[in-house]
């Protein structure tokens, strides 16, 4: 078993330097908004560096001087953003994954429990098989010992690329 995917305790996470983009903005709190949002079960609120209350303040510095290209823009991520989601409704694997992940997100947001000892034990068994999600990310996450082409966020990112190429042609 690797060292991430080991129970870590008694581990402290500690910022030392902030980063900051090329237009002198910092990422902390606010980090770097997508183009396009890849389905996840995680909130960024709710788990990002800005749902802590050490989180370092946002700030900018002075931007360094660089030339903006109008290569990327407003259409050109609309039409990304459109194939994307006509993936989400027709790919088996991204459909799979939304229904993974609305199950987890249930699961998540449950706040009534059964005190009854056979009721709770069923529900805990249920909840393990449901955690699909999770897992399938993990193994998305670098965490799996299996190929590439088994990491959805990988996949798709290589399908994104490839809709940018081909609208750019």
């Amino acid at each position: 078993m690797g060292f991430e995917e080991k129970e870590r305790y008694g581990q402290l996470k500690l910022t030392t330097e902030k980063f900051y983009r090329i237009t002198g903005n910092s990422t902390q709190r606010k980090g770097v908004s997508p183009d396009v949002n890849l389905p996840s079960p995680f909130d960024p609120e709710e788990m990002g560096e800005s749902s802590q209350s050490s989180a370092l303040a946002y700030d900018e510095v002075e931007k360094s001087e660089f030339e903006k290209t109008n290569f990327i823009n407003e259409k050109l991520i609309q039409k990304l953003n459109s194939k994307f989601e006509s993936r989400l409704r027709t790919d088996d694997e991204l459909k799979d994954l939304n229904d993974d992940l609305a199950e987890y997100r249930e699961i998540k947001d449950k706040k009534v429990y059964s005190l009854n000892y056979e009721i709770r034990k069923k529900e805990k068994e249920d909840t393990e098989e449901k955690r699909k999600a999770v897992k399938r990310l993990a193994k998305s996450n670098g965490k799996s010992d299996k190929a590439d082409s088994e990491d959805i966020y990988l996949e798709e990112s290589k399908r994104i690329l490839c809709d940018l190429i081909a609208i750019n042609k």
